[in-house]
């Protein structure tokens, strides 16, 4: 019987990652099947990493494979390990289901060990319940989140990260700012320059050249003002001493990531002067002359709308987010007249934004810079780097729990849980309790006990089983870089998915002017892609790029 698995991680699961990674739910689906004698094919493993379970369509762009594969039934059973990683919204959750059991595909849940019911009512009703219980939860929790924060922002304190031109100081309240005098002295100079007709990237300029101090850099990029920093500076109502919370939703009623701007009616606002940095007449100097270029820019535009695309959507681009200048800056994209065509090119971000902020100036052709990558990519598995990583998975841990004492602590833990869901029971009959509390302990009671009971079973096959054999890894090994080679080729957003778990560091990219070549570099790992091997990282991305038709020579 040929099984399909899929798996997802939502970026609003509070569990740590080694509990719920989908590398994780891969290799224990796979384990699932391995007892009951079917075959995974690797071609069908889907993956939808850091995607919260109110998206569906295309957000989910594993999952919408696989539902576009039903019509040819190229496999017999979905694996996953629970109901909620089809999704946490019931009437969608449904449809996919119904989708699944008209395909005659069955749904399996590791975890529980339990079949999903798709082929008589009763069935379909306790799987509508269940998808209920997950929609009640991810609400809730939502709901928990946002009225916390309300309650900070009413009584004044922060409520996010930190801003320029304050401190955050730590009471017995709560966390409040406090005006740092150094940077107040460059957001009223940023004010100023703007008043008086400077651009945002001059500004930033002026200000890097300087050398003033600025907002922390994110993702490890180099420090230094932008003119998208100095953009949403001169915006923020908090340097008049007005602190404001709730301006952007960040997701619709039904959980899915979607941003739009409240009405000013919704916007929680309070008057804090202590915390005034900015004078009210040149606030609104600064805030007319806003207006005047958002009205010249409609203008110039026509009227449309551009904005970027919500975070949970990949992107159209193989590198960007994992491609890094020498400054440490990302690489974006930008594009320019080429013939007929418009070409496209990765860019330092700040040598286009700060100015003085990056000496290389890092400018790449994206068609051939991707190829080269993802030619180079391939080299992590050749057969002496496979052959150091199985010896490294197989060597024995000096370190690891004694497997009598792992057994031994697993039974109690798991007597342990007997006598909670006892208790329980014993509670409901007695009556007057919460149900849905109750039953909420109880299903999770139930989980832990099948995780015990499986991880003990898994030590009883071990200690009967013959250690692995290479041969046979390597097999396992050629069926996932076969999942890699293909998916490579045929969707932006999933290769961009495996390249996250392929590399274990960002791709930084280095020119070398007197010869005319760039060459990349990066550390990759094996685990994460194959979901095989307790493994090692290696430092393997490394290719030098001729000019000449940007083709990649690689080092020895």
């Amino acid at each position: 019987m040929i099984c399909a698995i899929y798996a997802r991680k939502s970026t609003e699961q509070t569990v740590s990652d080694e509990a719920r990674s989908t590398t994780r739910q891969v290799e224990n689906a796979t384990a699932y099947a391995t007892r009951k004698g079917w075959h995974v094919a690797p071609e069908h493993i889907y993956i939808d990493d850091g995607i919260s379970g109110a998206e569906f369509g295309d957000r989910r762009p594993a999952l919408a494979t696989l539902l576009n594969a039903l019509p040819t039934k190229p496999f017999d059973v979905l694996i996953m390990s629970e109901e909620s990683r089809l999704g946490r919204e019931q009437f969608k959750v449904g449809c996919i289901l119904s989708q699944l059991g008209d395909a005659g595909i069955r749904v399996i849940y590791y975890l529980e060990g339990r079949e999903a019911g798709l082929t008589d009512a009763s069935g379909k009703f306790m799987e509508s319940v269940r998808s209920f219980a997950a929609e009640m939860e991810r609400e809730k929790a939502r709901q928990r989140t946002a009225d916390a924060l309300i309650r900070k922002a009413k009584s004044g304190q922060v409520c996010g990260g930190k801003t320029f031109g304050y401190t955050n100081i730590r009471t017995a309240s709560g966390v409040r700012y406090q005006i740092n005098p150094a940077e107040a002295l460059v957001v009223e100079r940023i004010f100023t320059l703007y008043s008086q007709g400077i651009g945002l990237r001059g500004i930033a300029k002026a200000l890097n050249k300087d050398h003033l101090p600025g907002p922390r850099p994110s993702k490890g990029g180099p420090s230094g003002w932008s003119s998208i920093t100095i953009r949403d500076l001169v915006r923020r109502e908090l340097y008049r001493g007005v602190s404001t919370y709730g301006r952007i939703q960040k997701r619709g009623p039904n959980g899915v990531r979607k941003t739009t701007r409240r009405s000013d009616d919704q916007v929680i606002r309070v008057v804090q002067p202590e915390l005034r940095i900015i004078s009210d007449e040149l606030w609104g100097q600064v805030q007319q002359r806003r207006d005047q270029a958002a009205q010249i820019y409609l203008r110039n535009t026509k009227g449309k709308l551009f904005g970027k695309p919500a975070s949970s959507v990949e992107s159209a681009y193989l590198l960007t987010g994992m491609a890094v200048c020498p400054c440490g800056s990302a690489l974006t994209i930008r594009s320019r007249s080429h013939g007929k065509k418009r070409a496209f090119y990765y860019a330092c971000r700040a040598s286009l934004e700060k100015g003085t902020g990056c000496p290389h100036k890092t400018y790449l052709p994206l068609v051939p810079t991707d190829r080269a990558v993802l030619a180079a990519i391939e080299r992590l598995v050749t057969p002496d780097v496979v052959a150091e990583a199985i010896a490294r998975a197989t060597a024995p841990d000096p370190t690891a729990e004694p497997v009598d004492q792992q057994r031994t602590r697993l039974q109690a833990q798991l007597a342990q849980v007997e006598r909670e869901l006892g208790n329980f029971m014993q509670l409901v009959s007695l009556g007057g309790a919460d149900l849905m509390s109750v039953a909420k302990e109880i299903k999770a009671r139930e989980k832990l006990r099948t995780q015990l009971t499986a991880a003990l079973a898994q030590l009883d096959r071990a200690a009967t089983q013959a250690p692995t054999d290479p041969a046979t890894m390597l097999a396992r090994i050629a069926q996932a870089v076969a999942m890699w080679q293909g998916l490579a080729t045929k969707h932006v957003a999933q290769t961009r998915q495996l390249l996250r778990k392929l590399l274990a560091s960002r791709i930084t990219f280095y020119q070398d002017a007197a010869r005319g070549t760039v060459r990349f570099q990066a550390t990759g790992t094996l685990l994460p892609l194959l979901g095989l091997l307790q493994g090692p990282e290696f430092q393997l991305v490394q290719a030098v790029v001729a000019p000449t038709g940007f083709e990649p020579v690689f080092q020895p």
